[in-house]
């Protein structure tokens, strides 16, 4: 499906929810097998050696998952000395950032979100967490607390005036403490005030249109759920919308007509009622352009904003009459469905 769609990887993990390891390597082989696509491996957090047998077993990426294991002790692949493909480490702090650029990951997903936003939300907070870190280090270095000289000898403050709520534990919350690891990448990092790594959104992609958002919102990928599709009556046709919309995030009018097709329930059940125009399974219709799908009027959608005022200009007082009945019929249109 996912090739079909023309996506660019797939992840691979077992289909057992019971068993919280990594897949067996013949299911690997199997998908090696039926897809030209890139393979992502998802293994235990920090468990190396199954790292290793996945990269050997053929895998393209090492996806190291939080959904496997919990990782009380903070162990971690160091994915520049212990294998040899790419990595991709999930973070949810700029401590977590920091890490995952010290081990050698060659790719971070943010974790812990509901929703399309929450996920806008957690990677606004990144940059907001190294501006701040940045910020107090500054302020700790020049011994001053929100620009004021910060007390001495008060009974009631720690760390030399700094209490448990002051810049202190804030610097420690956001960088780590002083004997961490991660500390000085985590300094770097918000001295230098990006994320180095392509950063993936993944499990709450709904809808292409969120997929859209994701990327116009700083996002290097997506990674949808296979359980967004197992209602769907038309499931490759529903995934090439996603593959659509990320390609397409700056232009409206591909995810208008994307968005025009979910409520014609182009795309089965999940895309909003049964299938219609191209036919159930089939890859022609709405969104190929094919019979029963809608062809916007060029003059309205096809173009830049330049090269559509260039046209509009160039048109005769009738044709802008007609063109203006065939928008607002298509709103309309939108708008029933």
């Amino acid at each position: 499906m996912a090739t079909r769609a023309f996506g660019r990887a797939v992840v691979v993990k077992d289909p057992d929810p019971k068993n919280m390891c990594m897949c067996k390597p013949s299911l690997l082989y199997s998908i090696l097998d039926a897809t030209p696509l890139s393979v992502i491996a998802r293994v235990r957090t920090g468990h190396f050696v199954e790292a290793q047998v996945m990269e050997l077993a053929g895998a393209n990426f090492i996806d190291e998952s939080e959904k496997l294991e919990t990782n009380p002790y903070g162990f971690h692949i160091d994915m520049d000395k212990e294998i040899i493909n790419p990595g991709i480490m999930y973070v949810s702090t700029v401590l977590d950032v920091a890490r995952a650029v010290s081990l050698g990951a060659s790719a971070i997903r943010l974790i812990g979100a509901s929703s399309p936003t929450d996920l806008i939300k957690k990677k606004n907070k990144l940059y907001t967490d190294m501006a701040k870190g940045l910020k107090l280090l500054e302020e700790e270095k020049s011994g001053q607390r929100d620009g004021r000289p910060a007390p001495v000898g008060n009974p009631f403050m720690m760390r030399g005036g700094l209490g448990p709520g002051g810049p202190q534990n804030e610097i420690e919350q956001i960088l780590g403490a002083k004997d961490s690891e991660y500390r000085e990448a985590a300094i770097k990092l918000c001295q230098s005030g990006r994320i180095p790594l392509p950063m993936f959104a993944c499990d709450v992609v709904a809808t292409p249109l969120d997929a859209a958002l994701l990327m116009d919102e700083g996002f290097s990928g997506v990674i949808v759920s296979n359980d967004v599709f197992t209602n769907n009556l038309n499931p490759i046709r529903y995934a090439n919308a996603f593959v659509q919309a990320v390609h397409n995030y700056k232009k409206p009018h591909v995810l208008t007509r994307i968005a025009a097709e979910m409520g014609r329930g182009a795309y089965g059940a999940a895309g909003g009622g049964s299938s219609m125009g191209g036919g159930v399974g089939g890859m022609r219709g709405p969104m190929m352009g094919g019979p029963g799908g809608y062809r916007p009027p060029p003059v309205l959608f096809n173009g830049t904003q330049e090269q559509k005022a260039a046209a509009v200009a160039q048109m005769t007082p009738q044709q802008k009459i007609a063109a203006a009945k065939a928008k607002m019929a298509m709103s309309k249109n939108i708008v029933a469905n």
